[in-house]
């Protein structure tokens, strides 16, 4: 097969970065457009591989925080404290939110072989939303769960909140001391945040978990979980369309599968990052699928570049 030089090489390299969702035979009809040759795909594929190790993977995003030393530090720091009473975080309430987008579509693109790529913004990308409040529990399942329509926001947690206590206090959880967990979201270190669930009657102790580390707590991996089911709900049926007036609906539909199991089951597996925490380890995104968790969409993102890759990008500016 014929051989791109260096320089073609380059330029394929340069027009798949600069186009995230490009294909093989794009770059080819590109090559065939500038120079008047034809390359066959996988000969394309392979030389940028090759040369500037460049993969076609999925766009994940990655937080550039979620691997700081204090972020390494403060999560050795948490699991130390949580391993002795263990039992009491199976007994725990763990309380979060998690974003249902109308368009649930995977992407592909184009990153540095060894990295993760940032998932850029796509113009007329639908991202209207349902909010999805949830509080679980290992040993008792799924507690309670809202969901609304729209962004997240202080007013409608808070509401969550009231109707949680009163089915705490319904059916005696508040009888014997009990954990609530949280993340450390501004809007849930606010006084009136905990008041609304804590009363006199409710024996219960409010704990953080540490930033930037959603693999730490159950109630992500329940998010992942509802995120495939409801999902799958409209893909096999027809109960459900993809319009968005369903989609406050889908999503609530899911919660009679969340059963006592899979919540104890996603504790379980949070259970295998305590050891890699408390030798203070890096935790890749290739470890971990990453849910929605607070401070992940804030956090400055790492340039995913090579110097190679950025040498590339100069030389063809």
């Amino acid at each position: 097969p014929r051989k791109l030089s260096e320089e073609q090489v380059k330029e394929c390299a340069r027009f798949l970065l600069l186009n995230p969702r490009a294909t093989l035979a794009m770059a080819a009809a590109e090559l065939k457009r500038k120079h008047d040759i034809t390359i066959a795909e996988p000969t394309i594929g392979k030389s940028v591989k090759g040369k500037y190790a460049l993969l076609q993977s999925d766009f994940i995003h990655v937080p550039s925080q979620r691997n700081t030393p204090e972020a390494i530090n403060a999560r050795a720091v948490w699991v130390e404290g949580a391993m002795p009473i263990e039992h009491h975080l199976r007994d725990a309430l763990w309380i979060d939110e998690s974003h249902f987008y109308l368009e649930n579509a995977r992407r592909k693109g184009w990153g540095v072989s060894g990295f993760m790529p940032v998932l850029p913004s796509r113009v007329g990308a639908d991202n209207r939303s349902a909010t999805l409040y949830a509080a679980v529990c290992p040993n008792l399942g799924l507690v309670h769960h809202k969901v609304v329509i729209g962004a997240c926001g202080a007013t409608a947690f808070l509401a969550f909140l009231t109707e949680l206590r009163q089915i705490v206090v319904e059916k005696g959880y508040h009888e014997r001391k009990r954990l609530v967990i949280f993340d450390n979201a501004s809007e849930h270190s606010t006084d009136d945040f905990f008041e609304s669930l804590i009363t006199k009657q409710a024996n219960m102790e409010k704990l953080w978990f540490p930033t930037h580390s959603p693999f730490l707590t159950p109630i992500e991996e329940v998010f992942s979980i509802w995120t495939s089911r409801q999902l799958r709900r409209l893909v096999q049926g027809n109960e459900f369309s993809a319009r968005y007036e369903d989609l406050a609906a889908r999503v609530a539909s899911v919660a009679e599968e969340i059963t006592p199991e899979i919540v104890t089951s996603c504790f379980l597996h949070t259970k295998k990052f305590w050891v890699p925490c408390i030798r203070r380890q890096v935790i890749t995104s290739e470890s971990i699928i990453d849910g929605c968790h607070e401070g992940d969409e804030i956090a400055d993102r790492m340039d995913m570049l090579t110097e190679k890759i950025e040498a590339a990008l100069r030389a063809y500016a």
